[in-house]
């Protein structure tokens, strides 16, 4: 008789076990599986589907394309022909960095060519700037590029 009464018991047990995992499997199911207090935009939910779908088919689309957000070039570092001071000023970035975190002669030979390169590439600017500008104007970019020299430390 007791071993009636303790067999219902864990029956009764594993029907209420049973019946708990039923109903989180289904909460489960119906989540989004979205992290609590956090919702994607729906850019960012269809970069979602797209990445899980093919992820490398997606890494090599946002290598070759521009999306504003996250533009990539082929080693995986962010390009910056879209930023302020045109591509060689962000391959002078590039080169710092890497000399930052290594201190190598390689490195540091690579962050002067960018640098120069970045210079020239100012240089030539300005010189079209200044040789198409009026008396007035070539008289505020020297005197403002004479600031300049003169604030510079040696």
């Amino acid at each position: 008789m007791i071993d009636m009464i303790k067999d219902l018991a864990q029956a009764q047990k594993y029907c209420w076990e049973a019946c708990y995992y039923k109903t989180l499997i289904k909460a489960m199911e119906d989540a989004d599986y979205q992290r609590m207090g956090y919702t994607q935009t729906p850019k960012q939910q269809a970069f979602m589907k797209d990445w899980l779908r093919d992820p490398e088919e997606f890494e090599n689309r946002m290598r070759d394309k521009d999306h504003g957000e996250w533009p990539l070039s082929r080693r995986g570092e962010f390009r910056h022909e879209e930023g302020q001071y045109g591509r060689p000023y962000g391959e002078y970035l590039e080169a710092r960095k890497h000399y930052t975190e290594s201190h190598s002669a390689m490195d540091k030979a690579d962050m002067d060519k960018y640098a120069g390169e970045h210079l020239m590439s100012a240089m030539t600017a300005i010189r079209t700037i200044y040789g198409d500008a009026d008396p007035e104007l070539r008289k505020k970019i020297k005197a403002d590029f004479s600031k300049l020299v003169a604030d510079m430390p040696t």
